[in-house]
Parts: C-alpha cells; sequence; structure tokens
C-alpha cells in the first residue's frame, strides 16, 4: 500500500527540516556568526523549501510534528492508520544527525588554523 511511502516522505521531510532549522542554529552559535533572525529565518525557509521538494510526490508534507501528534496518535489508537510516528522517526534522524555535524565542526573550530595531523 502507501502507507511505506507516506512513512519514508513524512520521516524524510522532517529530517531535512530538523537538520537546516536545528543545523543552521548551531552553526551560527558555534562559529559565533549569529547576526540576526534573519539568516537563521533564512536558513529554515530553505530547509521547509526543500523539504516540500523532496517529498511532494511521497506525502503531503506535514511538517509540524508537534501539530502532527495529537491526529496521528488517535488514528494509530483507533486502527484508521498504520503510518503513526514517521515524523518522531525523522526527527531523532536529523537530531543525530545535526549532532554528528555539530561535534565535528567543534572539534575542526578547535583546532585552529593550519593543517593538523
Amino acid at each position: 500500500m502507501s502507507y511505506k511511502r507516506e512513512f519514508i516522505g513524512e520521516a524524510l521531510d522532517t529530517f531535512m527540516l530538523v537538520l537546516f532549522g536545528c543545523g543552521s542554529v548551531a552553526i551560527s552559535v558555534l562559529f559565533n556568526a549569529h547576526q540576526g533572525l534573519m539568516q537563521v529565518a533564512l536558513a529554515w525557509g530553505i530547509g521547509v523549501t526543500l523539504a516540500i521538494y523532496l517529498t511532494r510526490h511521497l506525502s503531503c508534507a506535514h511538517l509540524n510534528p508537534a501539530r502532527d501528534l495529537g491526529p496521528r496518535l488517535v488514528a494509530w489508537l483507533m486502527g484508521w492508520g498504520d503510518a503513526a510516528f514517521p515524523d518522531r522517526v525523522g526527527g531523532f534522524l536529523g537530531a543525530g544527525k545535526t549532532t554528528l555535524l555539530w561535534e565535528t565542526a567543534q572539534r575542526f573550530a578547535e583546532r585552529g588554523p593550519g593543517v593538523h595531523s
């Protein structure tokens, strides 16, 4: 059925949202490049746009996991649908990837200028 496609689409769009949104804040803070809210908002907007274009053929792009939990949970408990938690999976994967990128960038920034082995 289409549940597999919907699950992949919802997980992927939430992954992109968390990766670009939280990643833009993390990198801005790490490199002390925060000039204002506009740069973070633009990066977040690009992430949302990419997530919609990436998954438009897979799902309906429910990109707000906080708003989407209640209806999906009720549908899952009532037996109306199988895809109850794909955005949670995508959110956790996005947070994990952002954490890995954050730690890598932080180690790179601590080394300072120059080539180190």
